[in-house]
């Protein structure tokens, strides 16, 4: 019998810790990993929460923040 489960989704984020202390975090608030000069997430990874809606306009808007700050 196949696994049963409720109807839904999910948005997976949060994988990449978003942090100013490169021991507790993977990257910084502007989206640059610690250990890289030229490496930025600029997407849900660095999202360190789960709200309670649909998290596309904050990833947009994060993401275009953090673009702006990484020229």
């Amino acid at each position: 019998e196949p696994f049963q489960h409720g109807k839904g989704s999910s948005h997976l984020h949060g994988t990449l810790r978003s942090g100013s202390d490169a021991e507790s975090s993977v990257t910084a608030p502007n989206g640059r990993l610690h250990d890289y000069d030229n490496l930025f997430a600029m997407d849900g990874s660095v999202m360190n929460f789960a709200g309670n809606s649909n998290p596309t306009h904050t990833i947009m808007a994060n993401a275009r923040r953090m673009a702006l700050a990484a020229k």
